[in-house]
């Protein structure tokens, strides 16, 4: 890239690994760090869902040239909520379909919010990828 997110963005923890770079903000922080990576090009590679047993996290991974740059954002494990990032990356419609179909957190203003992955005859309620 040719700026630096933590220049941009106010980064909790950041760490870089050959062309991979890893950045930690706060929720509040996720729209101008997604801005930013907008503005450098950025095209969205996926999203991943994790539990961490007391909290969940996001992961958005970006392509910026042959850079690889991660965005993490921890939510509470009761009533995760975060917002769609479809206004700055379109694609991210199915991947946010996903985070609300296995890990069961509420993507705010998403265009479509019908789950993905779970098969019809699937009646638990908890979703597949938490930690039970």
């Amino acid at each position: 890239m040719k700026r630096s997110l933590e220049d941009a963005v106010r980064v909790i923890e950041s760490s870089h690994k050959g062309l991979n770079s890893y950045y930690r903000v706060a929720l509040d922080d996720l729209d101008a760090a997604l801005a930013f990576l907008k503005q450098e090009g950025a095209r969205i590679g996926t999203i991943t869902g994790k539990d961490a047993r007391d909290h969940l996290e996001v992961l958005y991974h970006f392509a910026v040239s042959a850079e690889l740059h991660t965005i993490i954002v921890e939510l509470p494990y009761d009533n995760p909520s975060v917002p769609t990032i479809t206004n700055h990356f379109v694609a991210a419609v199915l991947y946010e379909r996903e985070l609300i179909g296995l890990l069961g957190i509420n993507v705010i203003g998403i265009p479509d919010s019908r789950p993905l992955e779970l098969p019809p005859k699937y009646t638990d309620p908890t979703p597949p990828l938490r930690r039970v």
